[in-house]
């Protein structure tokens, strides 16, 4: 059952397009990439969760944040070298420690880079 959803934004000088389902089976919860979901690429980038706008948050907030919570790696793209694409449907589990009632947004980190590359308010249904 879906029980979360929401679209990405990119993050300043990125593409991001597409959105995120979470579903519950059990007590697991689920994260899935929609099958139009695409990013140009950066290096070591991977989903977190935050409470709170990712947009407005300091950088070392959305660090901690990231490292607290990182649940999903995409493809990295070598520093240097022309960004590597990722695209498709990425599923991940959360951990069993995870409250969603704890998190507001799903954003996508650069752990290479501290970097926000984009983001996405978490829409409970």
């Amino acid at each position: 059952m879906i029980i979360a959803k929401g679209n990405f934004t990119p993050g300043d000088n990125h593409t991001m397009v597409g959105g995120f389902t979470i579903t519950q089976n059990g007590s697991d919860l689920n994260f899935a990439t929609t099958e139009d979901f695409a990013f140009d690429g950066s290096p070591k980038p991977g989903f977190a969760l935050l409470k709170g706008d990712p947009v407005l948050a300091p950088l070392q907030v959305l660090e901690a944040a990231a490292n607290r919570t990182d649940f999903l790696r995409l493809k990295e793209t070598p520093r240097g070298q022309p960004r590597v694409p990722s695209e498709g449907v990425f599923t991940a589990v959360l951990q069993s420690s995870v409250n969603l009632d704890d998190y507001d947004h799903v954003y996508l980190w650069c752990f290479g880079i501290p970097f926000l590359l984009g983001h996405a308010p978490i829409e409970r249904l």
